[in-house]
């Protein structure tokens, strides 16, 4: 299966140049992942999130680290608790 080139494609063509951004713009998807990361960072630790158990790793002083931000500590709150 072949992968549409939106570059190619007229109507975004249309809308890039609406928008003013030159035919030559590449956009730098890591530092997107980075935004996205530090929001996810942001949000645990100031609203908490539910995350699964594979998302958490055990570090070297036994205590819990989300597996994307090694270093920093996770406080867990077992909501339900089946037996």
């Amino acid at each position: 299966m072949k992968l549409i080139n939106f570059n190619e494609f007229l109507a975004f063509k249309k809308i890039r140049k609406s928008m003013g951004i030159s035919e030559d713009f590449k956009p730098n998807f890591q530092s997107s992942e980075a935004i996205m990361k530090e929001l996810k960072l942001s949000n645990i630790k100031t609203k908490g999130l539910d995350i699964s158990f594979d998302e958490l790793v055990v570090a070297k002083d036994k205590t819990l680290e989300h597996k994307d931000f090694p270093g920093q500590k996770m406080l867990v709150y077992i909501r339900d608790f089946m037996g």
